[in-house]
């Protein structure tokens, strides 16, 4: 409280557009809060910061810092509420479908818009707060230290230096260089589709590392299982597995467990090579209403089929295969083959729709300086 605060930022993000928006704009720009006040007033009962918690472990198997994990997960209803009642960010707890891993309800966000009315909303709210000061579309290259090596400021790109007595990089990830994916997740990972921002290009990792920064957790990263493969490459909301969408490989056949969730999916899609697709029914595709599916099918890149035989037909696909699939998912005894894993019922039957998915997507390499 009380300190001089300047923000620097590479875009202005009142205006920004698609091309150089950051990847929070690109998002759903969804928050995971358990314990929020919007949780409450929704009437969902029994959530809690340790719930939250719990239900990270479980997915990544305790692959994470215990401690700055239950550090975050306490902080976020904290912050959820601060934006809602103080900052006046109009948010709400989203209970369109439950996400993979999670125990409850617990995702807030704006209304409408996704990531870009959160990042518009939130930018005009810091440009109206007299003790905020903002110089947008500037570049920083460097942190300033003294001779102890602590951090006291910056160096933008045209050579001045800014002080200060704090200095935080909030500069995503580097899933936008191909040279430094490749050099801590991988040649097949630089090799595949980044659906990203271009200034998520390392920048801050390497001028902290240059300040003397310690690097972990390198191998971690945010894939994407459906991306579609068309011009423009738009994400498809996971939403559609979880109500009822499967993906298929060339051969006509599932690959995998899907509700494992879209990132960890992403490196099973990339390894089937081109041609995955991702099917499902009239009546998921309702389920979906008013979510990022509409841009998909606006944008003429969902495909409706009468029968089977029409779907396999347009794609090229074994019949016998592909209807072994269906038949499989759709069956209440067998609901997926047994390599596959479980999952809910699902609901395929009736009219097909399908859309064309690329070899995956990797979004966000995480870093810790």
């Amino acid at each position: 409280a009380g300190a001089e605060v300047l923000v620097l930022d590479a875009v202005d993000p009142c205006v920004a557009g698609e091309v150089d928006e950051s990847n929070t704009a690109r998002s759903t720009g969804l928050i995971p809060a358990a314990g929020s006040a919007l949780q409450a007033a929704a009437g969902i009962r029994g959530d809690s910061p340790e719930c939250l918690v719990q239900d990270v472990l479980a997915a990544n198997h305790g692959q994470c810092d215990v401690e700055l994990l239950r550090a975050v997960c306490g902080a976020a209803p904290k912050v959820v509420d601060w934006l809602q009642a103080e900052v006046g960010v109009e948010l709400e707890c989203k209970q369109d479908f439950l996400y993979h891993g999670h125990s409850h309800f617990r995702m807030h966000g704006p209304p409408s818009g996704y990531g870009r009315a959160f990042v518009r909303s939130l930018a005009a709210k810091v440009a109206a707060d007299t003790r905020i000061q903002t110089r947008c579309k500037t570049r920083v290259v460097g942190l300033l230290t003294d001779g102890s090596g602590a951090v006291r400021g910056v160096r933008l790109s045209d050579g001045e230096e800014v002080p200060g007595c704090a200095v935080v990089l909030a500069t995503c990830g580097f899933g936008g260089s191909k040279r430094l994916v490749a050099s801590h997740l991988g040649a097949s990972l630089a090799s595949a589709h980044y659906q990203g921002s271009p200034f998520d290009d390392g920048s801050g990792l390497e001028m902290g590392v240059a300040a003397g920064g310690e690097l972990r957790h390198m191998s971690s990263y945010q894939g994407h299982a459906t991306v579609t493969d068309a011009t423009p490459p738009l994400l498809v909301t996971y939403g559609v597995v979880v109500n009822g969408g499967i993906l298929v490989n060339s051969s006509g056949l599932r690959f995998g467990n899907e509700d494992v969730g879209y990132s960890e999916f992403s490196s099973a899609v990339l390894a089937q090579g081109p041609g995955v697709i991702e099917v499902f029914g009239i009546e998921t595709a309702e389920a979906c209403a008013a979510t990022r599916l509409e841009q998909v099918i606006a944008e003429g890149q969902v495909h409706t089929h009468a029968s089977l035989e029409a779907l396999a037909a347009d794609r090229g696909l074994p019949l016998d295969a592909l209807r072994m699939t269906i038949q499989e998912v759709a069956s209440e005894s067998t609901i997926v083959p047994e390599s596959c894993g479980q999952a809910e019922p699902n609901q395929c039957l009736g009219s097909f729709q399908q859309v064309v998915l690329r070899q995956a997507s990797r979004g966000t390499p995480s870093k810790a300086i």
